[in-house]
């Protein structure tokens, strides 16, 4: 039988697991959080953090997923998953038209506190399924 071990146990008594979650809040208070929510259940779906897509209901998976179609979103919306989607899949080739449709709804400053937002969320989220992976856990 396999001892069940968590990230926190690992960490524990060091440094590693406060900065982490440090960077993670700090994540959340740095820019609109409803916005990075929306982003980060996106991401979510196109890595397969199934703790994250797991707590959405059916619906909202299936409006999210059909995103760039669906009323239910507004451009600043729109921009921000568009680039989020293309952040996740491949960051290099996000182009400057992404950046600039976003850039326009939050300002320049926002939009550098948002990126780094997206990386904080997104890293946690793949540590999170190395974690899982390399422990032979869910």
């Amino acid at each position: 039988m396999t001892a069940t071990v968590d990230l926190a146990d690992i960490l524990a008594g060091t440094d590693a697991l406060a900065h982490l979650d440090a960077a993670h809040q700090a994540a959340w208070e740095a820019t609109d959080p409803d916005l990075l929510r929306l982003c980060q259940r996106r991401m979510a779906m196109i890595i397969g953090h199934e703790p994250t897509v797991a707590a959405m209901s059916a619906e909202e998976q299936a409006t999210l997923a059909a995103w760039s179609g669906s009323p239910a979103f507004g451009e600043r919306e729109r921009a921000a998953l568009a680039l989020t989607e293309q952040y996740t899949i491949d960051v290099a080739t996000a182009t400057d038209e992404q950046v600039a449709a976003l850039a326009e709804h939050l300002g320049a400053h926002a939009l550098l506190d948002f990126a780094h937002a997206l990386l904080v969320v997104e890293q946690r989220m793949r540590l999170e399924l190395a974690f899982a992976a390399v422990m032979g856990q869910p």
